[in-house]
């Protein structure tokens, strides 16, 4: 009995901290309104990280009221045991400035465009492997974006995070980017 109420509890717990975001319908570079590097960079959580990584894990993704990043067992049931091994996090690769322009490129210059048909999609999974992940000038845990390329979602740990336009397209292209840099759990 006391796993049944747990999972409500949990579900109730992430809607609090997370936004969900479904990718739909299909995209293209925005041309001549492209966005420079420099107002890219301008967008949260950018604006604040000094550095970003990208990973890949295997469980539930979390920040912490305490501010930090917290991956548990995806099993509810194993909420008591002990916290999870420390391999739940896959690979971790921290980005150069050319591939943070490269990210903040795919995540603003690509959109619907002025002809914006969207067309939603019920897709009842959510469960991801990989993250960006945003941290603050003192090594602190700053913001994340969690990303399920099988489900076509993402949640964001703020609602201020924006990704731009959510399209299928950008997606892609963001599961190329983590393949380029070197991340394979998730995303083969």
């Amino acid at each position: 009995m006391k796993r049944y109420l747990l999972i409500p509890l949990l579900l109730i717990t992430a809607f609090l901290h997370a936004q969900e975001i479904d990718f739909s319908d299909h995209c293209s570079p925005s041309g001549n309104t492209a966005y420079p590097p420099a107002v890219r960079l301008k967008h949260y959580p950018f604006n604040k990280a000094a550095e970003i990584r990208l990973v890949s894990f295997e469980g539930n993704f979390s920040m912490t009221d305490s501010g930090t990043f917290k991956i548990t067992d995806p099993d509810p049931g194993l909420l008591d045991a002990s916290p999870p091994a420390a391999d739940t996090i896959k690979e971790s690769i921290r980005l150069t400035p050319q591939q943070i322009d490269k990210l903040t490129h795919i995540l603003f210059n690509y959109g619907y465009g002025p002809r914006r048909t969207i067309v939603h999609t019920v897709v009842g999974c959510f469960d991801p492997r990989n993250a960006i992940l945003f941290y603050d000038k003192e090594d602190k845990p700053l913001a994340f974006i969690a990303i399920c390329y099988e489900c076509q979602k993402a949640s964001v740990s703020e609602e201020k995070i924006k990704i731009g336009d959510p399209c299928r397209d950008k997606l892609e292209l963001l599961k190329k980017f983590f393949k380029e840099v070197g991340i394979k759990y998730g995303v083969e």
